[in-house]
């Protein structure tokens, strides 16, 4: 699998945007949520209200991974 680590900054969102318009070739990309708690709150609602959706429109696969243990809740970096 070829995937590039999405951070929701510029670097990433540049890279988005050059996938968007096929100039590199990679069509997923790989978000690690490390939590609401965790994460600066403005990445996680630009990820949410626009790099997805605009990632969906182009075609592209934004993955949101996130920790989860064996009992199915979820983990964050503060916990």
């Amino acid at each position: 699998m070829r995937a590039i680590s999405y951070g929701g900054g510029v670097q990433s969102t540049a890279l988005l945007v050059l996938a968007a318009k096929r100039e590199i070739d990679y069509t997923t990309f790989l978000f690690a949520n490390v939590g609401d708690d965790s994460e600066r709150p403005a990445t996680l609602a630009y990820i949410r209200d626009f790099a997805a959706p605009f990632a969906a429109d182009v075609g592209l696969e934004l993955h949101r991974l996130q920790r989860t243990r064996r009992d199915g809740s979820t983990e964050t970096l503060m916990e």
